[in-house]
């Protein structure tokens, strides 16, 4: 799938927004006797409009583009002389974002509110049967802000290629731009609305808060404007239009880690999760990790600092055995720092007997498979079950039986029966897979 980039990339739309559109143009399927695939093809609209500057006056040299959302095929033209484009051989019946880039001004979106607001508000373009051509007005393009700095280490070396994130700070915080540093360790982020933002250099920057990346080669950790751990605590500031915001430099420490073994008779049904300290002095949970069958867990690229654990295994407990989050003990790390052996053990009740379900019946489609849960000590207070085909789970399908179907041919069924019991841990036990379901 293309990426939306306007001049620097702006705020792509929602992953899941795209998924649900291409979700729904799948849904409606294909009807052969309506409309032969050259006429669908062949039958597009026009989208006309004028850029200009904040004075009015119209911009030479625009690129216009439009994205057509579900798909990410974009359509462009550059306006004339007097700003005005017209962006032919659209397809019609699908739904478009229009941008607008041209160096040295901030890329926009239609409908951006311009300085301030640039990435919000954004407005669609449709265009379909009824509405083969949309002129959709004058668009503002505002001189661009530009953010330079350096990025360092504790000791005031220059850092090279090091990823440095831009975010915009409105009604949200809201990712804009990234780059990275040059020999230098010097960085550049331009192309952006005017308003307030701040930066975020390093790795793990955007863990808890975006999607964000991980150099596992890198040795330092990250650090906000202001040299600290988050974006509720760094200091923002403001960048007018055609401004540069220099000197915005952040020192990166070096990276810890902590690490440790959380034994637990449920192997595979056990999370460690580590509680990040506030502004407020408060803790809140930052990542997790679900634990392999030995229990072993590292949290790599910490920042120094102290933080906080929580396992969970048929109750939740905190290091080192307190029962409360306030009561928690501190693990305190070091820059550079690898901190081991912070270990717990799961001292929750659990069934002396769990047996693996076994999954009885013919495997050909229309045929019924039963699963037996078997005889379980204590007995679960409730059982409940979910049906797999090829390890995925087969929606709606929670009962003790499950007739086969099409969609199962060449696959094989599993059965997980998960037990339930007060005072006791939540325990699961998956069944063999059957053969391999054939149509019959």
């Amino acid at each position: 799938m293309a990426q939306k980039t306007i001049g620097n990339p702006l705020p792509t739309r929602t992953f899941t927004s795209i998924l649900v559109a291409l979700l729904a143009f799948l849904a409606v399927g294909i009807d052969c006797n309506a409309v032969s695939a050259t006429t669908v093809a062949t039958a597009t609209g026009t989208i006309t409009g004028k850029v200009v500057d904040v004075q009015g006056v119209g911009l030479a040299g625009v690129r216009a583009s439009a994205f057509w959302t579900a798909f990410g095929d974009t359509y462009s033209a550059i306006t004339n002389a007097q700003g005005n484009f017209s962006i032919t051989g659209v397809p019609l019946n699908h739904t478009y974002d229009v941008g607008f880039s041209l160096s040295g001004y901030a890329g926009r979106y239609f409908g951006g509110n311009g300085s301030g607001n640039g990435y919000t508000n954004v407005y669609t373009v449709v265009l379909d049967g009824s509405h083969t051509s949309r002129a959709i007005g004058a668009s503002v393009l505002a001189k661009e802000a530009i953010i330079t700095g350096r990025v360092l280490d504790t000791n005031g070396n220059p850092i090279t290629g090091m990823r440095v994130e831009d975010f915009y700070v409105g009604s949200g915080v809201q990712r804009v731009d990234t780059t990275y540093t040059d020999s230098a360790g010097m960085y550049r982020l331009g192309g952006l609305v005017a308003g307030r933002h701040t930066t975020c250099a390093g790795n793990a920057c955007t863990i808890g808060y975006t999607n964000g990346s991980i150099d596992e080669t890198s040795p330092y950790s990250w650090a906000w404007f202001g040299n600290v751990g988050s974006q509720e605590q760094s200091t923002s500031f403001a960048v007018a239009a055609g401004r540069t915001a220099s000197g915005k430099d952040i020192v990166l420490p070096k990276s810890a880690m902590i690490s440790g073994t959380f034994t637990n008779s449920q192997n595979g049904n056990a999370l460690v999760r580590i509680w990040a300290e506030t502004s407020r002095g408060t803790y809140l949970p930052a990542w997790y990790a679900i634990l392999p069958n030995n229990g072993a867990f590292s949290f790599k690229y910490l920042r120094p600092g102290s933080y906080k654990l929580s396992f969970v295994g048929g109750a939740t407990q905190y290091w080192s055995g307190a029962s409360t989050i306030e009561n928690a003990q501190l693990v305190t790390v070091t820059a550079g720092q690898a901190r081991t052996g912070v270990d717990a053990l799961d001292r929750s009740n659990f069934f002396s007997s769990a047996p693996v379900p076994v999954v009885s019946g013919t495997c050909t489609v229309g045929s019924q498979l039963v699963a037996n849960a078997g005889t379980w000590s204590p007995e679960p207070s409730s059982v409940a079950y979910r049906w797999k085909r090829n390890g995925v789970t087969i929606v709606g399908e929670k009962s003790p039986s499950y007739t086969l179907q099409s969609a199962d041919v060449g696959k094989n069924i599993t059965v997980e029966v998960r037990a339930n019991r007060s005072g006791h841990a939540l325990t699961i036990r998956t069944s063999d897979p059957t053969v391999r379901i054939s149509a019959g």
